[in-house]
């Protein structure tokens, strides 16, 4: 079933140009990818027409409402996506919807299986993706096998293909034409700061662990790091985001159990700021990444950073200027970092204001959509 909310739309020609319809598809409907979509819809917005194709369970007041929505039983379920996706008259539907609109533009915001039976049907469209992830995260089995098959898919059927790195452009261009890759920043998070609590402040010695839990995120060797420097600084760690704890728990023994608060479950956005807020440090141990969108959140609380050198991160975050960057799978050299920040306030600060005025600077969604809509402009 799909559904459409109306709205009312400014009318606003521009002189120069036909006002483009872009049509973005965005159907992993929470979290990250879900706000990332809203922001870059809000932005276009303001200069093409604007359609987003998501999931019916997604908030929708992340939107402006120059966006129009079109929103699909699409659950979050892999269980229940696959029920639905028994229905042929369910994708009739969506690729009669789509044909309604009639884009310029077709964008894919991510890599969601029911993209396959809407790719036939766009022949004569222009097609734009954004590939987060170059390669499947490590331990993501059945969804990574999905998203290599749909990235295949995508890619070969894409104008243009975006990715949020200099380093994920060479990696891609083994297997995509390199004249077709374009690169764009991760845009802002300031979107989190409608929900600060000018109540809650700081909390001493407070290192922030935030987002799924994965194997290929590294929170085993976060806590390998507090080990060591447990006998040395009093700490609180706060490990807030859904995922199975169970391979960690060996981990979690002895004094450091009292220092660890778990919230274990998905963080809706209205409740992430408390923990930005809370935080001294904010740490991403990836054993792998490609990008992350903690870091502009952590950008926009003005909080410091550290993070391994993995993926495109060191594109995203300046060493020792908006945060530090350490060698992957090295719990003591985390510590150390560690360390360092807990017992340095000004270095702390330092790195965090530094981190906002880059925000500000470089990851402006209006900045984006004006250099996107260029980009689009080129291939029609």
């Amino acid at each position: 079933m799909i559904k459409k909310i109306e709205k009312s739309r400014e009318s606003s020609p521009q002189k120069q140009h036909k006002k483009l319809k872009v049509l973005l598809c965005s159907l992993y409907g929470r979290g990250a990818m879900i706000q990332y979509a809203s922001q870059l819809a809000n932005a276009l917005s303001k200069k093409v027409e604007v359609f987003l194709l998501l999931p019916d369970y997604s908030d929708t007041s992340l939107f402006d409402k120059k966006v129009t929505l079109i929103r699909v039983k699409a659950p979050p379920s892999i269980i229940k996506t696959t029920v639905i996706s028994a229905n042929p008259a369910h994708f009739t539907r969506l690729i009669e919807r789509v044909h309604e609109i009639n884009p310029d533009i077709v964008h894919f915001l991510d890599n969601h299986p029911w993209y396959l039976p809407l790719l036939p049907s766009l022949k004569k469209k222009k097609v734009f993706v954004t590939q987060h992830d170059v390669t499947a995260h490590p331990g993501e089995r059945i969804r990574g096998k999905i998203s290599i098959f749909m990235n295949k898919l995508l890619n070969k059927k894409a104008d243009r293909v975006i990715v949020h790195g200099e380093k994920l452009k060479k990696k891609l261009s083994h297997s995509v034409d390199k004249e077709k890759i374009l690169v764009f920043p991760y845009g802002s998070m300031e979107l989190f700061l409608k929900w600060k609590d000018n109540r809650i402040k700081e909390e001493p010695c407070t290192i922030l662990f935030f987002g799924r839990i994965l194997h290929y995120k590294g929170l085993d060797i976060l806590l390998k790091a507090l080990k060591i420097i447990k006998e040395k600084t009093g700490f609180k760690l706060i490990i807030a985001g859904e995922g199975n704890l169970s391979p960690y728990k060996r981990l979690m023994t002895g004094a450091i159990t009292q220092n660890i608060e778990i919230i274990n479950r998905f963080i809706p956005d209205a409740e992430v700021p408390q923990y930005f807020q809370r935080a001294s440090i904010v740490i991403l141990p990836c054993r792998e990444a490609s990008q992350s969108g903690i870091v502009p959140v952590a950008y926009a609380f003005k909080k410091a950073l550290i993070c391994s050198d993995v993926g495109a991160l060191s594109e995203a975050v300046e060493n020792n200027k908006t945060g530090i960057l350490i060698e992957p799978e090295n719990p003591a050299v985390l510590a150390e970092k560690i360390l360092y920040l807990l017992k340095n306030n000004d270095k702390r600060k330092k790195l965090g204001q530094a981190g906002y005025i880059k925000m500000k600077k470089e990851l402006s969604w209006d900045s984006i959509a004006s250099r996107l809509l260029n980009e689009y402009r080129k291939i029609i």
